[in-house]
């Protein structure tokens, strides 16, 4: 029989030597699992971005077009059912009340020909 000192480890059997294989094996797979998951998630919020982005700015841009200057405020919402758009319009104060509802209810239908994924339009304006 062999004596070991304390601070020596016996050395590891066949069977030891396998199953720590597997285990190691087990941990490396599990780990690339993890990462492919997290390369998922970071690929579909760069797109998600990149839609939000390209939304807000056909947004901007058809406002501009149809108003002359850019929206006081514009805000997305995600939600299940598509994008909730939140926007704030400045008109001239000499605009009537029905001329800029006018112009809210052309601009929401635009916008909904326009941009892809709208769920909702809310159009605030501010003379």
């Amino acid at each position: 029989m062999t004596t070991y000192d304390s601070s020596e480890r016996p050395p590891l059997t066949a069977v030891q030597r396998k199953a720590r294989e597997a285990e190691r094996r087990a941990d490396a797979e599990q780990a690339m699992r993890e990462h492919l998951r997290a390369q998922k998630a970071f690929h579909d919020n760069r797109e998600r971005l990149k839609a939000e982005r390209l939304a807000r700015d056909e947004i901007d841009r058809l406002v501009r077009a149809r108003t002359g200057v850019a929206p006081q405020e514009l805000r997305l919402l995600a939600t299940d059912a598509g994008r909730v758009v939140f926007l704030t319009l400045a008109v001239d104060a000499q605009t009537s009340l029905s001329d800029a509802h006018a112009l809210a209810g052309e601009l929401e239908d635009e916008l909904r020909k326009r941009v892809a994924g709208i769920a909702d339009v809310v159009i605030h304006t501010e003379p």
